[in-house]
């Protein structure tokens, strides 16, 4: 299949990441629609919004810097991060390393 009819999340990079420095996600959709990437920690509570919104077809890349909803740093540990857009979902595991 072309890579522009795929629904892909990649492992962010760089993986750990050491904030206040950012790591990139590289993603791409199939369709357009819209679409969520979301940051969980190990308890899945919502930790950060990166995306929510209309979503053009093809690829696409979100930065995280590290931190919460109210702009705090985030502890060391793993979390999650999961792009939902239409039927599809995806997760990866995001290291935080301080």
């Amino acid at each position: 299949a072309e890579a522009s009819d795929s629904f892909t999340l990649e492992q962010n990079y760089p993986n750990p990441s050491s904030p206040p420095a950012s790591t990139e996600l590289s993603y791409t959709v199939p369709v357009a629609a819209p679409a969520s990437i979301v940051i969980y920690n190990q308890l899945g509570q919502v930790v950060k919004t990166l995306v929510n919104g209309d979503m053009g077809q093809g690829s696409h890349t979100a930065r995280w810097d590290g931190t919460d909803e109210t702009g705090s740093q985030v502890a060391s540990g793993s979390y999650i991060c999961k792009l939902i857009s239409g039927e599809n979902s995806s997760a990866i595991k995001i290291i935080v390393s301080r």
